[in-house]
């Protein structure tokens, strides 16, 4: 016989095991964020079960539909970052801007933010490209881009 803390590992494991083997089903509207969805789901189920709100049976049948719709809220939430993101320098993408321009718009940034700028809104990669480039999280590129965004808006290079 187990003791309670083994039985919910074992459970836990298990959990972590079928909610990735039913967003592996979404893998094409998850671009490579299998884990992130993975990771929020069974979050979700712990504090489900924390709150007493559902047994781990209750859970272990909510879980497809659990999946499902974090990943209808993963690929939500992405497309309005991007169609936040693109609308503030929509005119940088559709002009081109010379060097120069280029130059005048992001002197007040490092060399590591003016580069890190260029991609994401003058050559429209996504954060998953730059991340993988970078070789950092693309959390980690959705905070520096944020910032970088920030940064402008306090040296008053941009209106955004």
């Amino acid at each position: 016989m187990c003791s309670f803390d083994q039985c919910l590992d074992g459970w836990s494991a298990s959990l972590l095991a079928r909610a990735t083997r039913i967003a592996a089903q979404y893998h094409a509207l998850l671009k490579g964020h299998v884990e992130d969805v993975v990771g929020e789901v069974v979050l979700k189920a712990w504090r489900v079960l924390h709150h007493g709100t559902a047994t781990m049976n209750d859970v272990q049948r909510m879980l497809p539909k659990m999946v499902r719709n974090m990943v209808i809220d993963f690929v939500r939430r992405s497309k309005r970052r991007r169609e936040e993101c693109f609308a503030n320098f929509e005119h940088l993408a559709t002009s081109r801007p010379a060097d120069a321009q280029f130059a005048e718009l992001t002197s007040g940034l490092t060399k590591d933010e003016s580069d890190l700028f260029k991609a994401r809104f003058i050559d429209r990669r996504t954060d998953l490209e730059i991340s993988a480039e970078m070789g950092c999280s693309r959390p980690t590129v959705t905070r520096r881009v944020k910032e970088i965004v920030e940064k402008l808006k306090q040296l008053g290079e941009y209106d955004v």
